[in-house]
């Protein structure tokens, strides 16, 4: 059954908000997730960002969840946490959406299961080239939700939030666009003659009307997305306009449509493709802090001057640092059988392999690998 839930307004009639500065800010690690939908979702690990945490100059660090593992529609992340003192708290993330240019990414929070109130369906992180504190608000208003002593749960669900009536709406012009296609290449082909006329706007029933439909459908539906999202143009704009142009261009020139085959299948091609994109919400998330009423959140950017010498000790570590993958000194001190791979990947990918090598295969047999990486 659905789950009935009223809006912030209505929950936060009853609360009785009063300044406590005895309650402490927890904070909530988003690599340190306690239950995950998908096993594609993985912590990761950003060594160049010096307000990262946890960081460190000399090692990779794993210290945030998400980016582009945490994208499609229903995938949840669930964190488990525990309230020393019962009170009202607000939501602050450390977090980053680099991925969709111009975008937004949503999530629907639930504590301990359940929605706080309607407006936590649809949280909204927009665009930016870097990581940013972002407290779930109305305006300048944080939303604040009542929490009791002891242990709780966080969860974040991947969805296409408001999004979600746009992809409606361009699924039934994309349907459209297509059936449109086929009508033209049965008599066409898929090399017209350029120099005859095949009349499509005659041999194809209700071709102008149809045409003229779908033209406006997709101009009203980037105007309607501008005006939402208050970007003048994104990649999603930009293709529906495109392939308003074309269908414009054949409506112009009915004698010579088949002209503009080639220009029609591209087009409708780019806007498939981006009806699934715009299914994607990805999210980059370092940590959360719930922050009591009355309280500020605790901003851990650095300053320039410290940046700059996480810099100068990270450029230095690395010519000392040791990158190999295994033990190779411990694995023939003990004497043991061995075996010894090599593979032409690169970094990340070997350790990968790494990982799995030591977490089954050493595991279960006792026998240790020395992985190499060579040209």
């Amino acid at each position: 059954q659905p789950e009935v839930v009223k809006t912030y307004a209505e929950v936060s009639s009853g609360y009785n908000l009063t300044e406590n500065s005895d309650l402490d800010i927890i904070t909530i690690q988003g690599e340190d997730a306690a239950v995950k939908s998908s096993s594609s979702i993985i912590p990761k690990s950003n060594n160049s960002d010096a307000s990262m945490t946890p960081r460190n100059a000399y090692t990779m660090k794993i210290n945030y969840l998400g980016g582009t593992s945490w994208q499609m529609p229903g995938e949840e992340v669930t964190w488990k946490f525990n309230v020393e003192k019962a009170g009202y708290y607000s939501l602050n993330f450390r977090c980053k959406q680099s991925d969709l240019v111009n975008g937004e990414s949503f999530r629907w929070l639930k504590i301990d299961g359940k929605t706080p109130f309607d407006e936590a369906k649809n949280i909204t992180f927009a665009y930016d080239t870097g990581w940013k504190y972002e407290t779930f608000q109305n305006e300048e208003t944080p939303y604040y939700f009542y929490l009791d002593k002891g242990p709780h749960t966080l969860s974040m669900t991947a969805t296409t939030g408001r999004q979600a009536q746009y992809i409606a709406r361009l699924s039934d012009i994309v349907d459209v666009i297509g059936d449109e296609y086929i009508k033209i290449i049965m008599i066409t082909s898929e090399t017209p003659d350029l120099n005859r006329d095949y009349d499509l706007f005659t041999q194809i029933p209700d071709f102008e009307k149809t045409l003229t439909e779908c033209r406006d459908l997709l101009t009203n539906l980037a105007n309607d997305i501008k005006k939402d999202t208050g970007k003048r143009s994104t990649q999603y704009i930009a293709s529906m306009e495109n392939m308003a142009r074309v269908l414009g261009q054949m409506l112009k020139s009915p004698f010579s449509a088949q002209q503009y085959i080639t220009d029609y299948y591209s087009n409708y091609t780019a806007l498939s493709s981006w009806l699934f994109d715009m299914t994607k919400v990805p999210l980059s998330v370092d940590e959360m802090q719930l922050v009591p009423y009355g309280q500020e959140y605790e901003d851990k950017t650095v300053n320039f001057f410290e940046k700059t010498a996480f810099g100068i000790v990270r450029f230095f570590s690395s010519f000392t640092q040791d990158y190999s993958l295994t033990d190779n000194e411990a694995i023939e001190s003990s004497g043991k059988d061995r075996v010894r791979m090599w593979v032409n990947w690169g970094q990340d990918q070997t350790a990968v392999l790494s990982s799995i090598i030591q977490d089954s295969f050493t595991a279960e047999t006792g026998i240790p690998v020395q992985l190499e990486i060579v040209n």
